[in-house]
């Protein structure tokens, strides 16, 4: 049964299922061309980036505009563009993540 107000409303039921099409390995060595190409072809800004391909082992996401935006890293790949990602327990309730993303 769907929440009747936002303050029963959950990060879990905030989740989105269909990242897991899109993860891109961080740790691996990557073409950056062949992601970038990846990015342009599928259209989504953020790309969650895993430890060995590792749905349950996310370390980070890639920021679409990050292969555009500058010089591109010498080294590490897609880890010198990781950003950090917000990790939150499923339960806690919306306001407080609302008020953490601030």
């Amino acid at each position: 049964m769907p929440p009747s107000a936002i303050s029963e409303i959950t990060a879990q039921d905030l989740l989105t299922l269909g990242v897991i099409d899109r993860i891109v390995p961080a740790t691996t060595p990557a073409d950056l061309d062949a992601v970038e190409a990846r990015v342009r072809r599928e259209g989504y800004s953020r790309y969650p980036l895993s430890e060995n391909n590792d749905p349950d082992r996310i370390v980070g996401y890639l920021y679409a505009k990050d292969l555009w935006a500058g010089p591109r890293p010498s080294k590490g790949g897609l880890a010198g563009l990781r950003r950090d990602i917000l990790f939150v327990p499923p339960s806690m309730p919306v306001v407080d993540l609302l008020v953490k993303m601030q």
